[in-house]
């Protein structure tokens, strides 16, 4: 089987991961200063919803929002930097394969698609998640799928690497699987979808992309019309 192969980047772009790494340093930062609950193990769950964790139900009593705060909220230090880690070798890996409008586009609906599927499993338990795993595996999904399904040669056990250190944490770590799974399959599907070898797609993602990205968004608006809890149901809130 041959491959293409990508010897270099000569353009070196960076500025969607740095501004990502940015926004969720702010946010981290931002949160811990102001709250006195940050790093506290017996108000840790308070803490998260408080600053927009994915709680499923309030996610799926109609606070949506919580879709998109929560993946940008991290629980500590180590949790923080672990993502951001990440974030840096996939995502500048990634910038420089596709444009700016594909790499957001697939980190936002890979992060959004692992909060919808976490918040509709754990719909009848009061879990409370959040942080960048699910949107990082979505990218790291992708450029695996888009790789294989192109024959391009990519560094594959950097890539292999980053999955199997965050299931390996899933394993013995109190971390949502699901968000990690929903995002690493929505990640996966649109890579293997996104083939076109002919006008080097890497380069120029053209209506293909567009057209998954709405497919995506419709399929998640729908799963989460179908599972919203009625405003005539009650569920005790916790204390923010």
């Amino acid at each position: 089987m041959s491959y293409l192969k990508i010897s270099g980047f000569k353009n070196s772009k960076w500025a969607v991961t740095a501004v990502l790494v940015f926004v969720n340093f702010v946010f981290f930062v931002f949160s811990a200063y102001l709250d006195s609950r940050a790093f506290n193990l017996y108000q840790a769950s308070s803490f998260i919803i408080a600053w927009g964790g994915n709680a499923s139900p309030l996610t799926l009593s109609g606070e949506y929002w919580r879709l998109l705060s929560s993946m940008f909220m991290h629980l500590s230090i180590f949790h923080f930097f672990s993502n951001m880690i990440a974030l840096l070798g996939i995502g500048f890996l990634f910038e420089n394969m596709f444009s700016r409008r594909v790499f957001i586009a697939v980190y936002m609906l890979s992060g959004i698609a692992g909060g919808i599927l976490s918040a509709v499993v754990h719909r009848y338990e009061l879990i409370v998640s959040c942080g960048a795993s699910g949107a990082i595996l979505g990218i790291t999904g992708y450029l695996l799928a888009f790789g294989l399904c192109n024959k391009i040669e990519l560094p594959f056990s950097k890539i292999f690497t980053n999955v199997i250190i965050v299931i390996c944490l899933g394993l013995f770590l109190p971390v949502d699987n699901m968000a990690h799974l929903g995002g690493f399959v929505t990640g996966f599907v649109l890579g293997a979808l996104s083939v076109d070898g002919k006008t080097h797609f890497f380069k120029k993602p053209g209506k293909v992309s567009i057209i998954l990205i709405m497919t995506v968004c419709i399929i998640e608006g729908a799963v989460l019309a179908k599972y919203s809890i009625p405003e005539n149901i009650k569920f005790v809130r916790l204390s923010k």
